[in-house]
């Protein structure tokens, strides 16, 4: 589980936003048989704050250059 969020972090890193979404939701489906660990969750749910903020950042960058 844990090479699952080292990748997910990994395609982050590299700005692959969608790419490490994919990674933990693929890691969920295919860790759902074994049993879910909250860490893996936790993981998820961190990145999708950091995601947020950084598509409101992008689109407030894209307003102003407008403006």
């Amino acid at each position: 589980m844990q090479a699952w969020i080292r990748f997910a972090k990994f395609e982050e890193k590299l700005g692959e936003i969608q790419n490490s979404r994919e990674v933990y939701e693929h890691a969920i489906e295919y860790l759902a048989e074994l049993g879910n660990d909250e860490r893996l969750f936790l993981s998820f749910a961190k990145f999708e704050e950091r995601a947020k903020e950084v598509c409101e950042l992008t689109h407030s960058k894209i307003l102003s250059a407008f403006a």
